[in-house]
């Protein structure tokens, strides 16, 4: 499955492949995946035509004050009380974009966790798609991110509060 999730994402990203940067190449998303496979609570969902992986969302339950960042963290709620569940990418092909798969691909992935408080993201501040597709979902963008990979971006943090049962 490895090697058709990269293929996925150089369909899903071709135009952020092609710029060159370091990070949005398909060789260190394969790093980037196996390292996230690796972390526990690793647990994805596809969305398959006709025999064909058209999209995924996958994620993992990193420890908060990691994902968050020290100064994103010092500023939570006690960290201790946080059950987190990250969803770590999210893609679709591009020929299967606009038909409502990557809101079906997050709440599968979002459904299928147990005993979580707070969902999470990172989402480029300039990929209006997500964010409002997020921000419908109930996040809150909560501060920038910038992660130690070679060419990262500066992400946006968003965290959603999952609902209590009454």
């Amino acid at each position: 499955m490895h090697s058709l999730l990269v293929e996925v994402y150089a369909d899903a990203y071709a135009h952020r492949v092609a710029t060159g940067n370091p990070f949005a190449s398909p060789g260190a998303f394969a790093e980037r995946l196996e390292r996230h496979r690796a972390r526990p609570g690793f647990s994805w969902v596809g969305a398959w035509s006709d025999g064909e992986l058209v999209g995924y969302a996958y994620g993992q339950r990193p420890d908060p004050r990691y994902w968050l960042g020290d100064e994103l963290a010092d500023e939570r709620e006690p960290l201790s009380a946080m059950r987190l569940f990250v969803t770590n990418e999210l893609m679709v092909r591009q020929a299967w974009r606009d038909q409502g798969l990557g809101r079906l691909l997050h709440d599968a992935l979002a459904n299928a966790q147990q005993e979580v408080t707070h969902l999470g993201l990172y989402v480029r501040p300039d990929n209006e798609p997500a964010i409002h597709l997020y921000t419908r979902l109930g996040y809150q963008r909560i501060g920038p991110r910038q992660l130690a990979y070679e060419g990262s971006p500066l992400f946006d943090v968003m965290v959603r509060v999952v609902a209590k049962d009454a």
